[in-house]
């Protein structure tokens, strides 16, 4: 990003920060941030503090402990997840606050268990890192020297109390049992309300925090006030928009108020109502109609409008209360209609049945306090430019910040949303199950307003994991009930109960992956995981499906087009990040794929052997370190466009693709496209182009090569496609051309070849098939076609000359080859990345490339540090 471009983004920042905070008028508060102190609670040494933050950066801030980061480091701190810590700071309250009915101590997240002592006094034990907890009670502050500590309990020594308590040993497969575990290697996150990953995961470390990990507020308050509102887009015509908006009003006294919506940035009429309100809570709802609105819409189809709303709210003449809110207008369903071949599994936005072209989003860190605004605004910002209008917010992390949303609102983002539940069991106790319904409303609450929000869904693969892993069979009949009775209470029960109460919008979605049976205990008898032959159970001709057939299941990478169930929410494979990016965490002597850090690293079971496999089965291993990480890149780019290509050729049947995973929480093998440091893999560079909004598929079926265009564009598309079969040297061997008309949101078979029509006499592993789609003699989409695996081209090494010069304050990248040169590979010792990667260049004709770096870099350095690899 450069300089002035991250000082828009700053400012840009400010101002959602500045809108979207609502308060009330009368209302006073400040954030208790500053003077911390902690402690191990067994220790009397005291150390400054950074709130927010978790124990783990405090002790890495005050150099008592190594970098958890860095090389094998994380191995030795597992000791930090076993101790009690002690948090405090002193603080005094503005004289001025005490003339209001209400002075509140507000915790808008502590993790997890903590006692918090208010003037020497408990006031709060929470239990749950995703709620929000408050101390209503005035008589207990004072003017000055108010003392504030929170011990924080172990989270791994009271998960094994909770699991003791509740008398069975929920099933759970995320924890890693090669570090730190307590006793016997008991698994104990299901018991705690607390971000699953940080307990390790196949792809990240195992650092369990504890700490202050969102702000706390005091706040001082009067009983006239709107608690919340809803905006909900009720229905949407040729001509206008129907808004209800949902309003939570608590009043001090029986009143009449006067409520007026207007909006900021368009020209509507205000929306004036006189509320008769009643002594407490009051719901009301103001209907408001917009002519000829704007709509907000996803990546690209149209731009994600946002009104700016603003509600005042008065009662004897004055102005009591005025909350802000952005507001983008679109409706959003979830289709399931019976067809015959099972059922849909489809998403309508604005009355337009969209293709999903998404991707899995993981923390993008171990410590969520560690993680930038910038670094927010980046990740985003590559999922846009990568043409996902879609990621899912999966349910093995955290719920997000505000800010993630309010970017995925600008960026047109939509956002399936995960409960926090993934891969174990969880108890059905009454105090559990009261925990995760205040979880769930304040969360919707909290969500609920943004026009990025799609779904709500229960669980990551727990229903799943019920039914295919072996869980159940390990417990009694009587267990067994036991176990479903809580999982049926918690997700088919409560969680759907509590979002179509304070939701009523989005559609609510039980388990993921799941096929939608009308008797949820109605699972075939024959599921096992690893049958991945059998297409029946992996198919699915409803609901969306987890496909780990590639991968998990070894198979090929056409096994894609064979299969292809409705919508597809997980797939992918493994590679390795780049070379920089791994001496930002180990030395040299570390780079082999066979050295003792890089199989600790690697958190899979299967790992960096199953990597070495698909190598073989596609590509010549190569033997240096450098060399592997670019091929382990270049076979998950790979993977990812035919499994894209295969399911967006499959419309509408398949109407989802949404691969495993978008981004990283560290360094280390895994299935992301954007590694930890930023720096865009292959595979990103490789969805841009498969996401695109139309793009050239070439499938060869025996001795045909079916060649169609798919297009999510909402318009009509006219071209002409150009087929050339070129050899390694550049020379055109046989050409055609056809002309084409594509329809909107389709996909269209231009035309099936014989390939013996294409080849000619010509050898299958010297030539590539490129095709070239053009419209108003622009391309529109073109992409390459090879009749052989990439291993048996007779490929050899091209001279590529390079050229790098700025255009109005743009690197540029000019590159030209004299010979056919397969995926060709930039790469800058420097934190950015670039407008295309990973592509087959044709000889003789230059390319421009730009370089989006972070960071104002020397045009010098750049020259010198440039480097090219290819196949």
């Amino acid at each position: 990003m450069h300089l002035n471009a991250s000082l828009l983004f700053l400012i840009l920042l400010i101002s959602i920060k500045q809108f979207a905070f609502s308060q009330n008028l009368s209302e006073k508060n400040f954030e208790l941030n500053e003077n911390w102190i902690f402690k191990p609670v067994n220790d009397s040494l005291w150390k400054p503090a950074k709130v927010p933050g978790c124990v783990h950066t405090d002790l890495l801030n005050n150099k008592l402990i190594a970098d958890p980061y860095h090389s094998a480091n994380e191995n030795g701190l597992q000791w930090i997840d076993k101790k009690d810590w002690e948090y405090k700071t002193v603080f005094d309250v503005p004289a001025n606050f005490f003339s209001h009915s209400n002075i509140s101590l507000i915790f808008n997240g502590l993790d997890t268990y903590a006692n918090v002592y208010l003037n020497d006094s408990l006031v709060l034990s929470a239990n749950n890192m995703f709620r929000t907890w408050e101390i209503n009670d005035k008589k207990r502050f004072k003017i000055k020297n108010n003392s504030l500590r929170i011990v924080f309990t172990s989270p791994i020594n009271q998960g094994l109390k909770e699991m003791i308590a509740y008398g069975i040993e929920l099933p759970n497969v995320s924890e890693p049992i090669k570090s730190g575990l307590v006793e016997g290697n008991k698994l104990t996150s299901q018991y705690t309300r607390k971000a699953p990953y940080q307990y390790g995961w196949d792809w990240g470390p195992r650092l369990v925090t504890s700490g202050i990990w969102k702000p706390i507020f005091i706040k001082a308050w009067d009983n006239d006030y709107i608690q919340n509102i809803q905006y909900a887009t009720q229905e949407i015509t040729t001509h206008h928009a129907s808004i209800l908006a949902k309003l939570k009003i608590e009043s001090s006294e029986n009143q009449l108020a006067e409520i007026e919506i207007s909006c900021i940035n368009q020209k509507l009429e205000k929306k004036i109502e006189k509320i008769q309100l009643q002594k407490g809570n009051n719901d009301i709802q103001i209907p408001i109609k917009i002519e000829n609105p704007r709509l907000w819409w996803s990546n690209g189809l149209g731009e994600p409008f946002l009104y700016q709303f603003k509600t005042t709210m008065k009662t004897k003449g004055n102005i009591i209360d005025e909350r802000n809110n952005n507001v983008g207008i679109r409706t959003i369903k979830l289709i399931q209609e019976k067809d015959s071949i099972g059922k849909s599994f489809l998403f309508e936005l604005n009355g337009v049945r969209i293709f999903i072209k998404g991707a899995n989003y993981i923390p993008n860190h171990v410590f969520p306090t560690s993680v930038s605004d910038e670094t927010y605004e980046y990740i985003l910002n590559s999922a846009k430019e990568a043409n996902i209008n879609m990621l899912r917010v999966w349910g093995g992390g955290i719920y997000e910040n505000d800010l993630f949303y309010d970017l995925c609102d600008k960026k047109g983002i939509l956002i399936w949303q995960d409960f926090m539940f993934s891969c174990a069991l969880y108890p059905g106790n009454t105090e559990f199950l009261n925990n995760i319904k205040i979880e769930a409303e304040q969360n919707i609450i909290r969500l609920r307003n943004h026009p990025c929000m799609a779904l709500w869904c229960g669980n990551n693969e727990i229903y799943q994991g019920w039914n295919c892993w072996g869980w159940k069979q390990k417990y009694t009949k009587a267990e067994q009930t036991t176990l479903w009775n809580a999982y049926d209470t918690i997700f088919n029960r409560i969680l759907p109960k509590i979002v179509e109460t304070f939701d009523g919008e989005l559609p609510y979605w039980p388990t993921s992956p799941f096929q939608g049976y009308d008797n949820l205990l109605n699972f075939p008898e024959n599921a096992n995981q690893s049958d991945w032959d059998n297409k029946e159970l992996w198919e699915k001709n409803s609901g969306d499906v987890h496909f780990w057939a590639v991968w998990f299941g070894k198979k090929d990478f056409d096994f894609y087009s064979k299969v292809v169930p409705r919508f597809v929410s997980e797939y992918g494979i493994q590679s390795f990040p780049e070379l920089q990016s791994w001496l930002t965490v180990c030395d040299t002597s570390n780079l082999s794929v066979d050295h003792s850090l890089m199989q600790y690293r690697q958190r899979s079971f299967v790992g960096n052997g199953l990597i070495k496999s698909y190598m073989d089965m596609y590509f010549k291993t190569p033997n240096n370190f450098n060399d592997f990480t670019y091929i382990s890149q270049i076979i998950q780019a790979l993977c990812i466009q035919k499994a894209i290509e295969a399911h967006r050729n499959n419309m509408p049947k398949c109407m989802g693709s949404m691969y495993w995973q978008l981004n990283d929480c560290w360094v280390a093998p895994t299935w992301a496209g954007i590694d930890y440091t930023g720096r865009w893999k292959a595979m990103h560079y490789s969805v841009k182009r498969s996401f695109s909004n139309v793009i050239i598929t070439m499938e060869g079926q025996d001795e045909k090569l079916n060649i169609k265009i798919v297009s999510d564009s909402l318009n009509e598309v006219k071209g002409e496609l150009e087929l050339k079969l070129y050899d390694f040297k550049g020379k055109v061997l046989w050409q055609k051309n056809i002309e084409a008309k594509v329809n909107p949101s389709s996909v269209t078979q231009v035309i099936s070849l014989n390939t013996k029509e294409i080849l000619g006499n010509n050898s299958k592993n010297d030539v590539v098939l490129h095709a070239s789609f053009l419209g108003n003699k622009k391309v529109v989409a073109n992409n390459f076609y090879y009749f052989v695996s990439p291993k048996d081209l007779n490929l050899s090494n091209p001279k590529i000359q390079k050229e790098i010069v700025q255009k109005n304050g743009e690197i540029i990248v000019k590159l030209r080859s004299n010979e056919f040169a397969k995926n060709v590979f930039l790469s800058f010792p420097f934190d950015g990345h670039f407008s295309d990667n990973n592509f087959d260049l044709l000889p003789h004709k230059w390319v421009e490339i730009k370089f989006f770096s972070k960071n104002k870099t020397d045009i010098k350095l750049l020259n010198n540090k440039l480097d090219i690899k290819s196949l």
